[in-house]
């Protein structure tokens, strides 16, 4: 006795064969697509608690804007104690006011309470009026003299208002102590040395949290969303998406039963395969589940459509990445300012060539009423790794453009700046650095003050003398510090010196140097600084113009092997 082989008709096994291929393509398909939209709401979130965070420090500016002036009636006049209190009593976020002289303190009402806090309060006499924070109180003053009028408010009655349902709304002070949730969130921004994020947070209690910080003087304004609540229409989705997949699932299974049971013979089945190939369905593969010279035929004929299929992918993936570089590129010229810059005070051009598609050099200008700051960088080598990174430093100097607007020392200080960009280029990679030279050029003095982090150093001229020699370029060569992204602890230095009219700087970056001709020979310094001595008279535009002229003039060919960038800049008057 032996067990006789079975047999399945040859219909069962398509189906078998179309049904499990048909399984493993729409669960694909679905984790894919849960998994893009759950990303795709994340971002969406964020986005949301960004902005609820924007209004909030809006109405609290907003607020402040609108204590300075109601206070700044009484710098002249006599103190209206009955209009104070009026405003005490219209204003939600107020709980009193106060004036403060010399000898004594006069206080509208709750004396003890308030005198409390104001004798916690550290005065600044200045003439515009100022926001304090003790504790969970603040306090909105301005001197008249040798007096101080202000309110009294707590904190908290800031933050009312908004969607209460998705956001929560906190604050913190810098150098206070805190328990729970609030002191994990403080510990993790005193890390982050309390800049504006917005971060994914998740308490030792299992709390989950989308979270934006935003720092307005001594006060760490916080917007919480509930990570699950804000996700939640995603796990609708799942649900919605598993039952969809499920009922399709079961109509196409009825469908290729009902099918499959009239599919033709083995041979006429090879031959529609082999129709269905000549019509350009190049993923069309034939059955080879039998041994005899059909299968064999089918085999040999899968085979090739395999190869030819392969071909076709090759072809098809090398046209893609083409147009994904391209875009790229696109993407990354947006990152640069235009060539030319120009105000009453100096005039700026710069001129950025990529080795490939994508380059790792980028400079930008940050102009202001009474500064113009500059910069250039050179990432370590070049390609699609150099220009993510340039990409990360458009991203902190646009940051930083907000950060002048509260803090206007970073146009002044250009080591602050570079310590910021060191800051932002070590938390985002591990792996590259770069150089780079920031200046800042003070339109009323004529005082430029620079940082170098080991970029190569710019030539200083003037553009005024009649005869101009190799010795009259100055590199500026002080205080070289470490590149961006060694060490998240450098420390960088700054130098100021003072210009005259028509002084001009060429900022440049290593890949004009280097670049070799056609007989082996690199450009270099020398040849670099003649093409300058050439041009030192003319504007910016033209010096630079006529110095690539000489480059390529010289090197013979039209593509270089690094990034190369060139900028100038002239004093007008």
């Amino acid at each position: 006795m032996y067990m006789k082989k079975i047999k399945f008709p040859l219909f069962l096994k398509i189906f078998a064969l179309f049904a499990f291929i048909l399984g493993v393509s729409l669960s694909t398909y679905v984790y894919y697509a849960i998994n893009i939209f759950k990303t795709d709401k994340i971002s969406y979130v964020y986005e949301l608690v960004d902005d609820e965070s924007e209004k909030n420090l809006q109405k609290l500016n907003q607020i402040k804007q609108t204590l300075g002036d109601k206070l700044n009636q009484f710098t002249l006049g006599q103190i209206d104690y009955i209009y104070l209190k009026k405003i005490v009593d219209e204003e939600e976020y107020i709980n009193s006011f106060f004036e403060l002289g010399k000898e004594k303190i006069i206080i509208s009402e709750e004396q003890k309470k308030i005198s409390e806090v104001i004798e916690q309060v550290n005065f600044d006499k200045h003439k515009k009026p100022s926001f304090k924070l003790v504790k969970d109180n603040f306090v909105f003053y301005l001197f008249k003299g040798s007096t101080v009028v202000g309110f009294i408010g707590k904190v908290n009655a800031l933050l009312e208002g908004g969607n209460d349902y998705l956001y929560k709304k906190d604050f913190l002070i810098p150098s206070m102590s805190y328990e729970g949730e609030r002191r994990e969130i403080y510990k993790y921004l005193e890390k982050k040395e309390f800049i504006d994020l917005t971060f994914y947070f998740k308490s030792t209690n299992g709390h989950e949290y989308i979270i934006s910080s935003k720092k307005q003087g001594d006060l760490i304004l916080l917007i919480m969303a509930d990570y699950q609540k804000a996700l939640s229409i995603s796990k609708q989705l799942i649900e919605n998406s598993i039952y969809f997949a499920g009922i399709v699932l079961g109509l196409v299974l009825i469908l290729l039963i009902i099918f499959t049971s009239f599919l033709m013979k083995p041979v006429h089945n090879l031959t529609a395969v082999a129709k269905d190939f000549l019509s350009s369905n190049f993923k069309t593969r034939a059955s080879t589940s039998s041994n005899d010279e059909i299968g064999f035929l089918s085999k040999t004929f899968n085979q090739m459509a395999d190869d030819i299929n392969q071909y076709m992918l090759e072809i098809e993936e090398k046209i893609k990445i083409e147009q994904e570089l391209e875009t790229a590129k696109l993407v990354q010229s947006q990152f640069f300012p235009s060539e030319k810059y120009e105000n009453s005070f100096c005039e700026i051009f710069g001129n950025f060539k990529s080795a490939g598609h994508c380059g790792g050099d980028w400079w930008g200008i940050i102009p202001n009423k009474g500064q113009t700051l500059l910069i250039i960088s050179d990432v370590t080598g070049h390609g699609t790794p150099a220009a993510l990174m340039t990409a990360i430093l458009h991203s902190s100097i646009n940051n930083l453009k907000r950060l002048i607007k509260y803090d206007k020392d970073y146009l002044a200080n250009t080591n602050m700046v570079m310590s910021y960009l060191n800051q932002c280029f070590c938390e985002s990679t591990k792996s590259l650095n770069a150089t780079a030279f920031v200046l800042s050029y003070d339109h009323e003095t004529r005082v430029l003050t620079y940082t170098n982090a080991s970029h190569n150093s710019p030539f200083l001229f003037s553009g005024s003398k009649d005869d101009l020699s190799k010795s009259d370029l100055v590199p500026l060569l002080e205080n070289n510090g470490a590149r961006l992204g060694e060490d998240q602890k450098s420390n960088y230095e700054q130098t100021s010196i003072t210009l005259k009219k028509h002084d001009k700087l060429i900022l440049y970056t290593d890949g004009i140097l280097e670049e070799l001709d056609e007989n082996n020979k690199a450009y270099g310094q020398r040849r670099f600084i003649k093409a300058i001595l050439k041009s030192y008279k003319e504007s910016p535009e033209v010096l630079i113009s006529q110095i690539l002229k000489d480059f390529y003039d010289t090197i013979k060919k039209s593509e270089v092997s690094d990034d190369l960038t060139l900028v100038g800049f002239e004093v007008k008057k």
